[in-house]
């Protein structure tokens, strides 16, 4: 409660956030199984009052937690699997992953359609469901997954498709991040690298990344840093930097500098290192 705060409304608003705590953790587990919305609409009243990193879902979560004696969920892949565990159906198919150039074995649907699009030199729109970890039938080859958020340097590799021969480029929609994709990955005989942008949260957000999939940083060092700002009029801030374990001078650049540096002001640059590791296969 301390962490989640006050909410707008005061003491009034506090007591109902409770009341619909205890409510929805009363009614779990569900023995049908029920979709999120559902269960939030039928306790609540409202069907995205339990979406996301919201404090009444983060309440009823870290109960939850408590109850079956299990750590608090930390990311979105643990909290989907705390309410699979209630019973709770989350929705797995709006976020999505768009993808180029990768060619798993397998005779999974997934694998199959993978291949005929890389053939064809055309990228492809997965679920998340669809890239679940779980799921059976789909076999990596080994080689290197580039990720990102950014849709230019996909669309750009987009162009000279026939050279992602055996490399992939990952991109992911705004719903979720490059790590669900990039999970199972390295035991699957598949190494990542990552790239972002150059401000406090893209800094945060891929070392997160690297921590959950061992993915390398891909031009976001101190000196790719330095060598982008020559392409940057104008941009805004970047934000409060902290150390990055991958470079240590890199967030005393970006604070002294002030500008932040978004993955689609060197798109040209990374898609000139996709050419390369091609042209080098």
């Amino acid at each position: 409660m301390r962490a989640d705060g006050v909410p707008v409304g005061g003491p009034e608003a506090l007591r109902r956030r409770l009341e619909q705590a205890l409510a929805v953790v009363a009614a779990l587990p569900l023995a049908d199984g029920r979709p999120l919305p559902d269960l939030a609409a039928e306790v609540t009243g409202d069907p995205l009052s339990l979406d996301g990193t919201k404090a009444l879902p983060g309440l009823v979560l870290r109960a939850l937690a408590a109850l079956r004696n299990e750590p608090v969920p930390r990311n979105a892949q643990e909290r989907r699997a705390l309410w699979t565990a209630c019973g709770v159906y989350c929705d797995a198919h709006s976020s999505t992953v768009l993808v180029l150039g990768l060619r798993p074995r397998g005779t999974d649907p997934l694998a199959q359609t993978l291949r005929i699009w890389a053939e064809a030199g055309q990228a492809v729109v997965v679920t998340l469901d669809q890239i679940s970890p779980d799921r059976a039938g789909v076999q990596a080859r080994s080689g290197r997954v580039r990720g990102g958020e950014p849709l230019g340097v996909g669309v750009g590799a987009a162009t000279f498709g026939e050279w992602m021969s055996s490399s992939g480029v990952c991109r992911v929609g705004p719903a979720v991040r490059p790590w669900p994709c990039c999970n199972s990955w390295p035991r699957r005989g598949l190494s990542c690298v990552t790239t972002g942008i150059s401000t406090a949260k893209g800094c945060v957000s891929a070392a997160h990344a690297m921590a959950r999939t061992g993915a390398l940083p891909w031009r976001m060092g101190a000196q790719d840093y330095r060598e982008a700002l020559s392409r940057v009029a104008t941009a805004p801030p970047p934000g409060r930097t902290t150390p990055v374990p991958w470079d240590g001078e890199l967030h005393e650049v970006i604070a002294e500098r002030g500008v932040a540096v978004h993955e689609e002001r060197v798109t040209e640059t990374l898609l000139s290192d996709l050419r390369a590791g091609a042209d080098a296969r």
